[in-house]
């Protein structure tokens, strides 16, 4: 089963030295690892090709893109390059297990797995930083057990980042067919393989993620049109999970489901747009347990009655 690590970076040079060795020193060696480059301005390129030089890695590969892309397509671009049956997408800044590749490929040779995803330890550096809300990690056991991800109404809250998952080539077939400009790469593949019922989660901690004021995904939104801007993101994700439903023609309860997700998406786009105190009381009763959390659903309240 061949292994492929698939790193994205841009103006990583503070970082990128310590991922490099921690990819290195892995347990399983990866056949490839393709790293894109987005165009930096520091000596991120530089750093890269003299650890490989002097590493001698030969099947290590960096790549300088033509022109500044976002890390969301760099990743999907380069994800899709890649020539590996199991992928690993790696960020700049963060320190790999040196067992992750080979616990984690383990796991997916012994189940029907399309995407695995690990635990973390977060650490921060700074004075400026977005802190992990508790929501993503309060039942994390790190026992090593697996479990099925099952689908749900919080079913569309990416629980986990990318550089924690592996996944195999086949869902990043279906992923492609599926995604569009904007779309984060980490969120489509956990929301994709859960609608086909292959997203798992291992209780192992896989990394040290490292979170500083640089971290491209680390952008809080808090007016009203930014929530609005992100309202419209989540319809159009149902919008093509919906697509997907049908054409691998998915039980009736699934796409039930998902129909409804959708309402309670239009619905507080409505909120937001009409101020409705209907409609906040709908968010509030009716529709709370399709938010990730009770802050959530309150901050919808804060910021639209505040009119921020």
């Amino acid at each position: 089963m061949k292994i492929s690590v698939v790193l994205c970076c841009y103006n990583g040079e503070k970082f990128i030295n310590q991922q490099l060795e921690s990819l290195k020193v892995q347990t399983r060696k990866p056949d490839e690892v393709l790293i894109f480059d987005d165009r930096s301005t520091d000596g991120t390129v530089e750093c890269i090709e003299k650890y490989i030089a002097k590493n001698g890695l030969d099947n290590w590969h960096v790549f300088v893109n033509t022109e500044n892309k976002g890390w969301m397509k760099n990743f999907m671009d380069g994800m899709e390059q890649s020539s590996g049956d199991i992928i690993f997408p790696c960020d700049q800044d963060d320190i790999w297990c040196e067992d992750k590749i080979e616990k984690m490929t383990q796991v997916m040779e012994n189940r029907n797995i399309l995407l695995l995803a690990a635990n973390y330890e977060a650490f921060y550096e700074g004075e400026e930083y977005h802190k992990i809300s508790n929501a993503f990690t309060k039942d994390d056991k790190n026992d090593e057990s697996v479990s099925k991800v099952q689908f749900d109404e919080k079913s569309l809250y990416n629980m986990r980042p990318g550089c924690v998952m592996a996944f195999r080539r086949e869902l990043l077939d279906v992923c492609l067919k599926y995604s569009f400009s904007n779309y984060p790469h980490d969120a489509l593949l956990w929301r994709t393989a859960i609608i086909m019922d292959g997203a798992y989660k291992f209780e192992y901690k896989s990394i040290y993620f490292r979170r500083h004021s640089s971290n491209a995904s680390d952008k809080q939104k808090h007016l009203i049109d930014e929530r609005m801007h992100t309202i419209e993101y989540y319809v159009k994700v149902c919008d093509m999970l919906i697509q997907l439903s049908e054409a691998k023609e998915m039980e009736r309860e699934k796409r039930l489901l998902l129909g409804k997700i959708r309402e309670f998406w239009m619905l507080r786009r409505k909120f937001y747009q009409t101020h409705s105190i209907t409609a906040a009381f709908l968010l509030m009763t009716k529709w709370n347990r399709y938010y990730l959390t009770l802050k959530m659903a309150l901050g919808d309240i804060y910021i639209v009655f505040r009119g921020k």
